[in-house]
Parts: C-alpha cells; structure tokens; sequence
C-alpha cells in the first residue's frame, strides 16, 4: 500500500477522526484561517509529496464556504506535489432540485 495522509476540513473534524481510527491512520493537521475580509487561508502541515492525499470535507451549511475550503485544500495538496488526491465530501447522499409533491 502506498504511504497516504489524511486531511480533514472544518466542516466535521469528528467523521475524519472515525475514519482514520477505523483505517488505523493518524489525521494530519490542518490550519484554516479566515482573515477579516472573509478570505480563508488552508495550510496542510504534514508532508505531501509523493503521497497520496485523501481530504475529507462535509458539504453541510453553509456549503459554499466548505466547498470553496475543500477546492483550497485540494490546491495546497497539488502545490505541494502530492502523487494523488481524492476528495471525499460525505454528505447527503440525495440531492433534488425539485420541491414540492412529484
């Protein structure tokens, strides 16, 4: 097995640490700033090269801001010359567009 890192967002921190604990992994560290203007800074503060990287980030209200967390992430991991990465959202498994009666 490839050596592999695990990030989490700050969307749900607990679902990262039950998958880690459950892959017998450690969670990396991750450092998310937000600066007063409403720009958010992510640093992913373990080694990434040559690794496999897995982002683990909720796409929960407010979904926006954790999406954009989660692209930002993606960008440091590819930055940071990651062999791959893959990003898992674990959210609602359904989404409709649709409201109302069908």
């Amino acid at each position: 097995m490839r050596d592999i890192v695990i990030f989490s967002g700050s969307a749900h921190p607990e679902i990262a640490q039950e998958i880690c604990a459950d892959l017998g992994k450690p969670l990396s560290p991750t450092r998310v700033s937000r600066f007063a203007n409403d720009c958010l800074e992510v640093q992913l503060q373990d080694n990434c090269r040559e690794r496999d990287v897995f982002i683990i980030q909720p796409l929960v209200p407010p979904v926006q801001e954790n999406l954009v967390e989660l692209l930002l992430m993606l960008d440091a991991a590819r930055g940071a010359s990651a062999a791959r990465t893959t990003a898992r959202r674990c959210g609602p498994r359904r989404f409709s567009a649709r409201h109302g009666p069908a």
